[in-house]
């Protein structure tokens, strides 16, 4: 699991990349785009959702 994933987990709400990266210990813009890599790749893999309005959540288990 990336760090990515453990920050949507446990927020138990949508987020956007920007929401994310400040979630991180020095984040922020400067690492938003980073987020948005990471965030576009767990998409890919089926780790995560994409929903309307640039939001991300984490897909629970069933």
């Amino acid at each position: 699991m990336s760090l990515t994933h453990a920050v949507l987990q446990a927020a138990n709400r949508p987020m956007d990349a920007a929401a994310v990266s400040r979630a991180f210990k020095g984040g922020g813009k400067r690492i938003e785009q980073r987020v948005v890599q990471a965030l576009s790749t767990l998409v890919r893999y089926g780790w995560i959702s994409a929903l309307p309005g640039g939001t991300y959540a984490a897909r629970r288990a069933a």
